[in-house]
């Protein structure tokens, strides 16, 4: 949870990594944005910023071999919290 900018319709907290303010600002393809070149993914997508403009955003991630990712996938393999929750599930399950 938290704030989140909207970036076409992938929220990032990108801005604030950055040290910047969140104002909950919508931003759409073409805009000047306030973050710095490169590619973000958000849980519901990834958007490309190039010369501090919003050029594109994708719902999907294709390796150099041709697999589909999911921008959440990726989120989720380097969030700590995700490992301690699925952990977590399966001490459920073993309960029942």
């Amino acid at each position: 949870m938290g704030l989140y900018n909207t970036y076409g319709e992938t929220q990032l907290k990108a801005a604030a990594a950055q040290g910047k303010d969140l104002s909950l600002e919508v931003f759409n393809i073409g805009d000047k944005v306030d973050l710095k070149d490169g590619v973000y993914l958000g849980g519901t997508g990834a958007v490309v910023v190039i010369d501090g403009i919003l050029v594109g955003e994708f719902k999907e991630v294709i390796t150099s071999w041709g697999h589909k990712l999911k921008p959440k996938e990726i989120i989720d393999k380097y969030n700590p919290l995700t490992h301690a929750m699925e952990i977590a599930k399966k001490m459920q399950k073993s309960k029942k």
